[in-house]
């Protein structure tokens, strides 16, 4: 077209978009500096595209150079660009540019959300965001909208709901993760457990005392002492479980928790090292 002397314009550049699927570098390479001499470099429809194509072709940084020199930028912009970065698994800067986003401004479009929901790093720092910020609503639909909801998306909302005081919620997450989510770990149950004993649910705190013993998490069980059950927990401790239980213990029952901590640790034989400070202050 060029040597034809027929020359391109703005809507001739979506050749770059050719160039990325077929990942001819070179060529877009030399298509960018086409552009450059014909000063179609301020061209927000082409600098779109340039950004598309390096973030296509691995070459991230040369879109994010396209991206800060833009004098404007529009929502295509900023959406070609994080999904650039999420492609190419750097998650933290995916996620740092959309809260720049969200800060200019700029309100997220289908396509963004879209990758949001499907990209589980971001998301999971989104749900993170939205209840540190007291935005909980957010939080919970965008929780919900996700494609892949893993054990890290689950903690975060699940002990956000703890941190909250918000433990029937934390409750409603743990009992939807068990009839469609992944296996839960001893994060997840230390957070379920903290929730059952802030409710006093006794019942569903023996329903997870059930599923640790069955899975070898015993160290997830010494919150169920908030429960004041004691004398349910026959079972060999360590001493991380120890410091656990004279911690999570209440003022009512701090002495009874220390006495028991302490004859335990040494009717199973360990040795005190850092949890006998916690014993001997629980202690008189």
């Amino acid at each position: 077209m060029v040597m034809e002397g027929v020359a391109p314009d703005n809507f001739t550049f979506p050749v770059l978009s050719a160039c990325a699927k077929g990942v001819a570098y070179v060529d877009g390479i030399q298509i960018h500096g086409l552009i450059v001499k014909m000063g179609l470099g301020e061209d927000v429809f082409i600098e779109n595209s340039l950004i598309h194509f390096y973030c296509e072709c691995g070459e991230v940084g040369k879109g994010r150079k396209v991206f800060d020199e833009m004098p404007d930028r529009n929502i295509v912009s900023w959406t070609s660009l994080i999904c650039g970065y999420g492609r190419r698994d750097l998650p933290k800067e995916a996620v740092g540019l959309f809260f720049e986003m969200v800060e200019a401004g700029i309100r997220p479009n289908p396509v963004t959300m879209v990758w949001l929901k499907v990209n589980t790093v971001l998301a999971n720092a989104l749900v993170d965001m939205y209840m540190k910020c007291g935005a909980n609503d957010s939080a919970k639909r965008l929780f919900d909208e996700c494609v892949d909801r893993n054990l890290v998306l689950y903690n975060t909302i699940l002990s956000n709901y703890v941190r909250q005081g918000l433990a029937r919620e934390a409750l409603s997450i743990m009992n939807e993760m068990r009839r469609q989510g992944p296996p839960p770990d001893r994060v997840i149950l230390l957070s379920a457990i903290s929730a059952s004993a802030e409710l006093g649910d006794l019942l569903f705190g023996k329903q997870c005392h059930g599923y640790v013993l069955r899975n070898g998490l015993e160290g997830s069980l010494l919150e169920l002492w908030k429960c004041h059950t004691f004398d349910s927990h026959q079972i060999p401790l360590v001493l991380y479980s120890f410091t656990s239980r004279v911690l999570s213990s209440d003022v009512g029952n701090l002495l009874k928790a220390g006495d028991v901590a302490k004859s335990q640790m040494l009717k199973f034989g360990l040795q005190f090292y850092s949890s006998c400070i916690l014993v001997v202050h629980a202690c008189p």
